[in-house]
């Protein structure tokens, strides 16, 4: 990471840590509508949901809408923590909206180490890649799914609009 953007990130970073312990609207909204709730437990690739799509309590049987919200919740603030700790580690200086997009794509896939390529890869990759991660195992077929379709196009949109919002920025090193 050139020099002159490592201030901004630690302080970006700083900022984005103390912020409250709720899930910013934007990203609960924008996962709650890709993510139907059930009030009963399903097989969900590797895990056992409920709710939102969060994992299941084992012997869970049943929950209720705003049980599953809060739990919704609670997973939207440990994957934005997850990324904005791996964010300061791997020197990215994402923007809201960035981390948005990954929280979402993050609380779907349950990482982003292969989308980043372990942190290697810049934003402009990570976005060439990001609509790529759409497809469901059925019966031990991949095939490609709508709704994840279009969440990636949905969560890729909003990770390049934050792109956006960093280009042409100066950022003067101690200010």
């Amino acid at each position: 990471m050139p020099e002159e953007f490592k201030d901004a990130v630690e302080k970006k970073v700083l900022a984005i840590g103390k912020e409250s312990s709720k899930a910013e609207p934007s990203s609960l909204n924008a996962i709650l509508a890709h993510e139907k709730f059930f009030p009963k437990p399903y097989a969900d690739y590797k895990q056992t949901s409920i709710g939102y799509g969060t994992k299941a309590i084992e012997g869970e049987k049943e929950i209720d809408e705003p049980t599953a919200r809060k739990r919704a919740i609670e997973e939207i603030n440990k994957n934005k923590k997850v990324i904005t700790d791996f964010a300061k580690e791997k020197g990215y200086n994402w923007t809201p909206n960035q981390i948005n997009a990954l929280i979402s794509f993050r609380y779907n896939i349950g990482n982003i180490n292969e989308l980043t390529a372990g942190g290697t890869r810049d934003d402009k990759k990570i976005a060439e890649m990001m609509p790529l991660y759409h497809n469901v195992t059925v019966d031990g077929v991949k095939k490609k799914a709508a709704g994840l379709v279009k969440r990636r196009n949905q969560e890729t949109a909003l990770f390049k609009q934050g792109m956006k919002e960093k280009s042409g920025v100066k950022v003067i090193r101690g200010k």
